[in-house]
């Protein structure tokens, strides 16, 4: 009796753990996402005052 639940409580720590890793990484990448998409809107050329896209300087 006693081993059986030790190992549940093992099982159910493993399972936590796991939904909180899974968690952690889906807020990661979120978080990877929005950088990345500011990213790309800062480096797109923006247009001069004539309406033409310049290439930005690096």
């Amino acid at each position: 009796m006693r081993q059986s639940v030790k190992t549940i409580f093992v099982l159910l720590l493993l399972v936590g753990l796991f939904y909180l890793i899974n968690d952690s990484i889906r807020a990661s990448a979120v978080k990877v996402e929005i950088d990345f998409s500011e990213f790309i809107a800062n480096a797109l050329p923006e247009p001069d005052e004539n309406g033409v896209e310049q290439p930005t300087k690096v």
